[in-house]
């Protein structure tokens, strides 16, 4: 993974350079030392559980850019870090 930016990695093919994923990386706080149990990573109907709203709010809120996300090809990952920021704002 390379860095592309303050707050965006890059995940390139090692045979041919392709980007397969771009990954917003939230920003690390002091209180982020230990890493929390359970996925980093959740579906959007998960955060959107998660944060108590409907899935098509969560959507919103992920194209507003209010929520970080994870591509990987189609599918969308919503970091849980990035919910903890979200609700601690």
């Amino acid at each position: 993974m390379e860095s592309a930016g303050s707050r965006n990695a890059v995940v390139r093919c090692p045979s041919c350079g392709h980007i397969l994923a771009t990954v917003e990386m939230p920003e690390m706080r002091a209180s982020a030392k230990e890493p929390a149990s359970g996925p980093a990573l959740l579906r959007v109907t998960e955060a959107a559980t998660y944060l108590g709203i409907s899935r098509s709010s969560t959507y919103q809120l992920i194209n507003a850019g209010k929520i970080p996300v994870v591509r990987l090809g189609r599918l969308v990952r919503v970091p849980v870090a990035g919910l903890r920021d979200l609700i601690e704002i």
